[in-house]
């Protein structure tokens, strides 16, 4: 385990007692004596993640077993609920001035960090300087950046972010350079939590400032789990349960995990590949079904290098019945569209331009198709077997190759070294904004297809001035048939998330935007 969480958590584990202010002595309680056995307590809930976590700075949280763990030890000024409305977080209310380009935030009174320390707006100033002092390390920075004198903040032209005010100890401003409607969302995201840390923002920092306010407060970390207790002084209320305990299981190891969930030792487990099988006839658990917010699609390489034309594209689109792809599984659901299931603007009953084209004159289809995926399986082995059965109707044979090392997946694809690629993507906010401009806008951080059209471009930059929702959907419907004319990819499915969770557990509030965003604050266990 990297040397930073283990400080961390001996730092913290001492501030908080230090300002803890007699609170009984912990020593014989469920979490402790959980800490030391692999039997959790019946009030400790137990929760797998594929990867370990090896730092707790929200920072650093780029991805879901990360960001699982950071959301429940640090808070943010909004928050968004079940219903992927923004809801208030440690900020009560705020406004945004008639311009688009001024918020003002008034926080909750009362909150306070993990080590005893006010949570004041100069601590959210501090924080959202950190945050733009990373730079472009973190993927937030492109919604900072608009801020009045961030980037010559980031860049060290100057001292502080002149455009964040603080205007009363519990009251902030933040003024934009321009409208940008994608602001205010990215203010939920867990790498904008505000933290406690020193006053000098440009002194180096360590383990013992950087502390949250979140529901539950670290306790014990190694190779195999992290241990968290609840904080008794968190804003919302206490949390109703004795602890938390996150389980590493390396490389989505999802048969162990169902093994130790059948024993009790994990309160839940996902429900793909075996699962199912593994727990049938079982009464013991009761099923979570929720519709992950994002996409799985098929993109096409369309730099200059490119084989595949745009005719020899739609070609391909059209062989392809999705219903046969996922003919036998009920975690999928058939896409037409890039704008999924759950978000505004969403069309249920839209036929993708693809599918009124005719396509009878087949092109001349390269001789070999070559297709990157980054991970293999049982499954994506026979969806291939498909895919190589249609694609031989149009006269090329399909030639996949599994990269399982996303760096080096990515690096392919960004040289354009391949003709199709298999790729989900999971917005980090429901804003449309992050459904289009990271994937489909010609400088898009994610544009891996090599995609560039000027009439798209200009849609999306102006939905991302714009405030009313209604407008901004309408443009980004306009650029969905557009690019969905010119078919960088095929929508093939939506995602659903399903957890088989003891029956016991409840008050499992399950984010739409996934682990990013779920707190186990209101869960209870009988």
């Amino acid at each position: 385990m990297h040397s930073f969480l283990s400080h961390f958590i001996l730092c913290m584990t001492c501030a908080y007692f230090l300002c803890s202010c007699g609170q009984e002595d912990s020593s014989a309680s469920p979490l402790k004596q959980a800490i030391h056995s692999h039997n959790p307590a019946p009030r400790i809930l137990t929760w797998p993640l594929s990867a370990p976590v090896t730092s707790f700075d929200p920072i650093e949280a780029t991805n879901i077993p990360e960001a699982t763990v950071v959301v429940q030890i640090f808070d943010t000024l909004v928050r968004f609920d079940q219903s992927l409305s923004i809801a208030p977080g440690i900020a009560k209310r705020w406004k945004v001035d008639p311009t688009g380009r001024e918020y003002t935030f008034d926080l909750k009174a009362g909150i306070v960090f993990h080590d005893g320390s006010a949570l004041t707006a100069t601590k959210v100033k501090l924080s959202l300087e950190r945050l733009a002092r990373a730079g472009k390390k973190t993927f937030l920075y492109k919604h900072l950046k608009v801020i009045e004198g961030c980037e010559a903040f980031s860049e060290g032209r100057a001292q502080e972010i002149s455009g964040i005010q603080v205007l009363n100890p519990l009251q902030v401003r933040i003024r934009l350079e321009r409208p940008h409607a994608p602001f205010l969302p990215a203010l939920s995201i867990c790498q904008a939590a505000i933290v406690s840390i020193t006053d000098n923002p440009l002194k180096a920092e360590g383990p013992l400032n950087i502390v949250g306010s979140g529901p539950f407060v670290p306790e014990f970390a190694d190779n195999e789990r992290i241990v968290l207790r609840p904080f008794a002084h968190f804003v919302d209320g206490a949390p109703h349960i004795d602890g938390l305990i996150f389980k590493f299981y390396n490389g989505a190891d999802i048969k162990s995990a169902a093994e130790d969930f059948l024993v009790g030792e994990l309160s839940a487990v996902p429900m793909f590949g075996p699962v199912e099988d593994m727990l049938r006839g079982r009464t013991d658990y009761k099923m979570i079904r929720r519709l992950a917010i994002g996409l799985f699609f098929y993109g096409f390489n369309m730099h200059e290098s490119a084989e595949l034309t745009a005719n020899m594209r739609r070609c391909i689109a059209q062989v392809i019945d999705k219903r046969k792809l996922f003919a036998k599984s009920k975690m999928f659901h058939l896409a037409e569209s890039i704008i999924p299931m759950g978000l505004a603007g969403y069309r249920p009953n839209w036929i993708a331009p693809t599918r009124n084209e005719d396509c009878n004159l087949i092109p001349s289809m390269p001789a070999r198709i070559r297709m990157l995926s980054v991970a293999r399986n049982s499954r994506i082995e026979t969806e291939m077997a498909y895919l190589a059965d249609r694609l031989h109707t149009l006269g090329s044979e399909l030639e996949v190759e599994y990269i399982l090392d996303w760096e080096e997946f990515y690096k392919r694809l960004a040289a354009g070294d391949c003709d199709m690629f298999r790729l989900a993507w999971y917005p980090d906010t429901p804003d449309l904004d992050e459904m289009f401009f990271p994937l489909f806008h010609s400088q898009g951080e994610y544009n891996y297809f090599g995609y560039s059209n000027p009439h798209v471009d200009a849609l999306l930059e102006q939905a991302r001035a714009m405030s009313r929702l209604e407008e901004r959907i309408t443009l980004y419907q306009q650029a969905e048939e557009i690019i969905l004319h010119d078919l960088p990819a095929i929508p093939i499915s939506y995602e659903s998330m399903d957890r088989a969770v003891k029956s016991n557990v409840h008050g499992l509030g399950w984010n739409p935007l996934g682990e990013f965003y779920t707190s186990f604050a209101s869960v209870w266990i009988e």
